[in-house]
């Protein structure tokens, strides 16, 4: 069998089932990688169009703190990607990072896709529910206040029965 598919079908693939293992608490480094790879395909998509992933566009950053920030990122990113850099090293991951990193996929696969599929929108308004000092919920689905108490995984499987019929595929 032979499946074709486009680079935003691999992006969207890495990306939401990065999400759906970061809501079930699953493997945080495949989190990582898998939406890492997502992202750097959006970001190589968006970046024609002007439209670069948070972590690779220092106008989003104070003067001077976006060289950290990417040695930080990169550090990890590359720690995961290459076995042939220090083959014995270890590294001292958080794996809450992981909710920053998906946060920036699902913003940057909406403005370059133009979408985002009905997983993705479930990972946004988790993140917004619980961000709300860093978000507006403005263009977020409308969640019931008892949202905010349940489980990632419960929110997950809430969201989607809620409103998995009106976040289609890609809106």
């Amino acid at each position: 069998m032979t499946i074709t598919v486009t680079k935003t079908d691999v992006a969207r693939s890495q990306i939401d089932t990065a999400i759906e293992l970061w809501f079930g608490d699953r493997d945080p480094v495949s989190v990582h990688t898998l939406a890492c790879a997502g992202l750097d395909v959006m970001n190589a998509l968006g970046t024609p169009l002007g439209e670069l992933a948070m972590r690779y566009d220092p106008s989003r950053f104070k003067e001077g703190m976006f060289k950290d920030w990417l040695l930080v990122i990169t550090e990890i990113r590359n720690f995961f990607k290459h076995a042939d850099r220090n083959p014995e090293g270890t590294l001292d991951f958080k794996p809450s990072t992981n909710k920053y990193l998906l946060a920036d996929c699902v913003d940057t696969f909406r403005r370059v896709s133009g979408g985002q599929t009905a997983v993705m929108q479930a990972y946004w308004a988790y993140f917004v529910v619980h961000n709300p000092r860093y978000f507006s919920p403005v263009g977020t689905k409308p969640i019931p206040v008892e949202f905010s108490e349940l489980s990632k995984e419960q929110f997950l499987e809430g969201f989607l029965s809620e409103f998995g019929q009106s976040a289609s595929s890609e809106e």
